[in-house]
């Protein structure tokens, strides 16, 4: 029987505050398309950072709201984020058509993909969603509870229901469902290189240990030597009211 190692993403909801984790450790700088292929692989939304080396606002933000707990924890476990700046150096392909990103898509330069998605000015939001489809861009500076807000109302996909000023935050991201998604060790290494800082080492055993209550949710759980079918087991006892979602990798 083949022993699987096992990656598992804990969506925690703590009652006391985390630290902060530094923007620089879940932000993929200037890689248009990796981070599009990561975030294929693990299911996520996308969010591109359109800013510039100039930018007052754009480190106002990197420094001020990216990395304030409760949105850098929703960030690293509902989106991969990607700092894109117009460089003429760089490509990144995109599916102009159907307004996706795609491996077969066109070349552009990234002063090119700030003309297509229409930035003007930077800061700029952009998102996608797991189907990697554009959904429509951010302009400009948010605060740190402003811009959880439009991040939460993109995970969620609100927009299909009405707009942000109709979407109720306060009820928002909480569910009883416990998701597990698999994916490959390729995955895995580019997690390792991606982000490599966010990434915790355990053993079956010892993971069964921890305290779920007070687990860092910037952390990327990573258990060795277990199956698929005893890591569904364990979690289906868990207090599902602790948790959101649950991912693995082989």
């Amino acid at each position: 029987m083949r022993i699987k190692s096992v990656i598992i993403l804990l969506f925690v909801v703590l009652t006391t505050a985390l630290s902060a984790v530094p923007v620089e450790d879940f932000l993929i700088y200037n890689d248009f398309d990796k981070g599009f292929e990561l975030a294929k692989a693990m299911n996520k939304n996308v969010m591109i950072l359109f800013s510039s080396e100039s930018c007052i606002y754009c480190k106002q933000l990197k420094q001020n709201v990216l990395p304030a707990d409760d949105v850098s924890n929703f960030i690293i476990n509902n989106y991969i984020i990607i700092e894109l700046r117009a460089d003429q150096n760089k490509t990144g392909k995109f599916d102009v058509e159907n307004a996706a990103y795609s491996e077969s898509g066109k070349e552009y330069t990234y002063e090119e993909l700030f003309y297509l998605f229409g930035i003007r000015g930077v800061p700029a939001t952009g998102f996608f969603d797991t189907e990697q489809h554009y959904l429509g861009t951010l302009p400009g500076f948010y605060n740190k509870d402003e811009y959880l807000k439009w991040l939460k109302f993109i995970q969620q996909k609100a927009y299909e229901n009405g707009d942000i000023n109709t979407f109720d935050v306060t009820n928002c991201c909480v569910g009883d469902e416990i998701k597990i998604l698999e994916i490959n060790a390729i995955t895995l290494s580019n997690m390792q290189k991606t982000f490599p800082e966010l990434l915790s080492y355990w053993s079956f055993e010892k993971f069964k240990t921890l305290n779920f209550l007070s687990l860092d949710t910037s952390k990327i759980y990573i258990i060795r030597d277990t199956k698929k079918e005893e890591i569904s087991a364990f979690v289906k006892e868990l207090n599902k009211n602790n948790l959101q979602n649950i991912y693995i990798v082989n």
